[in-house]
């Protein structure tokens, strides 16, 4: 009996000791996204991608959002500008079961560096017939400009990929047209930049 129990309590810790992101968008999960969002002091919805090296933070390539989060994070938005948010304002794309990927363009040495690709792998794989391609994606157009009159426009990107692949053993590749800017510590950074997932408070 006490085996039994021990099981028992193992099987009931597990799997929120692995992940705790939530798949089905129930009415009670879209209230708690709703709270969540009209109740954070800051900016929330949005899990970030970005490099590690050995000193430390690499560059920042992008964003990814899951049901719960997109919610949340509607229900924040609506809360900073003064506006009602409730259940009825919810859409289907909102709770869809769907990972959202974000690229973002950024500016290195005055070029704008664009997104090309975003693609989910194996963690460390390096076989492209591993690649897992979204089911759909978007360009987002991008405008930059600076102090001195200098203006441009680059190209971000959101991709579509079913919730399942939303693991630690996997990783997001994206994909630029030229290498990231690097910091005061970190050089020669990345063009194809794989990012493991971090499921730690990812909901």
């Amino acid at each position: 009996m006490k085996r039994a129990a021990f099981v028992l309590f193992l099987l009931s810790v597990s799997p929120r000791a692995q992940a705790q992101v939530v798949v089905t968008m129930t009415p009670e999960m879209i209230a708690s996204a709703i709270a969540s969002g009209a109740n954070a002091k800051k900016d929330i919805g949005l899990y970030p991608l970005q490099e590690r090296s050995g000193f430390g933070n690499g560059p920042l390539v992008g964003f990814f959002t899951t049901p719960f989060s997109r919610v949340a994070r509607a229900s924040y938005d609506a809360k900073r500008t003064y506006k009602p948010f409730t259940q009825a304002d919810v859409t289907a794309e909102m709770v869809a079961p769907e990972l959202h990927i974000y690229g973002t363009s950024t500016v290195s040495d005055g070029t704008i560096v664009n997104v090309e690709a975003i693609v989910v792998m194996p963690r460390k794989s390096k076989d492209p017939s591993n690649a897992i391609q979204p089911s759909k994606s978007d360009l987002i157009a991008d405008e930059y400009k600076n102090r001195m009159g200098w203006t441009g426009k680059g190209r971000s990107m959101m991709a579509v990929f079913p919730l399942t692949v939303l693991s630690e053993d996997n990783e997001a590749h994206v994909v630029f047209d030229g290498r990231l800017p690097g910091t005061s510590m970190v050089k020669g950074l990345c063009s194809d930049c794989a990012v493991p997932f971090k499921l730690k408070d990812v909901r």
